[in-house]
């Protein structure tokens, strides 16, 4: 009986972190979304009483999210923040989760706003917006980048006041490793199978290393299922 306890308790925990992460599968990268969402300021910033001033934390990039996470956390520490909440996920067995830079959550806008996976409003990426004085009142790193979700207002990304409170939420990014000859460009018509290493016609599955047989008979690329 302990032990069909156990069992059991193992499968719920898989199935509610499995409802509650969704995945964009491309050619070359998997992304994971944790759909759990914390409402929080961006961290590292305060009003004076007269100035708004933030951390230079150096995250500024708009593609590498992953990068943008580590820096704000070592700038800032541990705290009750986006970066670090994420940086500090461990969630379906992976440790490598960070809070998605602009152009990131701009692609995950797209492949699922309209299904409403997130709630309307506003929310945190991980690209700070600058480090320069905006004016005498606006000082300091007082910026970042967030993202709108949920419609109603369009595709909109711009700065907001890093004491604000929005949203965030965490991905994870995996890159497939991609071996043989390079991609050649596909039609609808020409549809392909999965084959294995000994030519034999199989399912996608984590860990084999296959190849794509199109219809038309070549043979497109290796590929590494993470």
């Amino acid at each position: 009986m302990r032990t069909l306890f156990f069992i059991f308790a193992i499968l719920l925990c898989y199935t509610v972190h499995a409802q509650r992460v969704r995945q964009i599968d491309t050619d070359t990268v998997v992304y994971y979304i944790d759909t759990e969402t914390n409402e929080t300021t961006w961290g590292g910033a305060e009003y004076t009483g007269n100035q708004h001033i933030g951390t230079n934390t150096g995250a500024y990039s708009q593609t590498d999210g992953y990068q943008n996470t580590k820096a704000i956390v070592a700038a800032l520490g541990a705290g009750n923040y986006p970066a670090y909440r994420c940086d500090t996920l461990h969630l379906n067995g992976k440790d490598e989760w960070y809070l998605p830079a602009g152009d990131e959550s701009k692609i995950i806008y797209q492949v699922f706003n309209a299904s409403g996976l997130f709630a309307q409003g506003w929310y945190w990426t991980s690209t700070d917006h600058d480090n320069k004085p905006y004016n005498d009142f606006w000082t300091f790193d007082a910026w970042a980048w967030k993202k709108w979700f949920g419609g109603g207002e369009g595709d909109i990304y711009e700065k907001g006041l890093k004491i604000d409170i929005n949203r965030s939420f965490c991905i994870l990014k995996e890159t497939k490793v991609i071996l043989g000859i390079p991609e050649s460009p596909n039609t609808s018509s020409d549809t392909f199978r999965w084959i294995d290493v000994m030519g034999r016609e199989t399912e996608p599955q984590p860990g084999k290393v296959l190849i794509k047989k199109f219809r038309s008979g070549r043979t497109e690329k290796v590929v590494y299922l993470p």
